[in-house]
């Protein structure tokens, strides 16, 4: 049986990367660089391909 994928999409700032740190098991692994321009004044740091993460569901998963 293949594994289910799970994908977070928004807008900058709204807490996917939050979200995937909160469940995932292992270290998170990310794709953060300094923030350049108006999103700046929100945060300091943008992801610029993915964050992953890892976490089991309750069927073995």
């Amino acid at each position: 049986m293949a594994q289910p994928k799970f994908i977070f999409t928004g807008t900058p700032g709204v807490g996917k990367t939050t979200a995937i740190e909160t469940i995932s098991e292992i270290p998170l692994i990310k794709t953060e660089v300094p923030t350049t321009d108006e999103l700046a004044e929100r945060k300091a740091m943008t992801t610029v391909a993915m964050d992953y993460g890892e976490f089991t569901l309750e069927d073995g998963h």
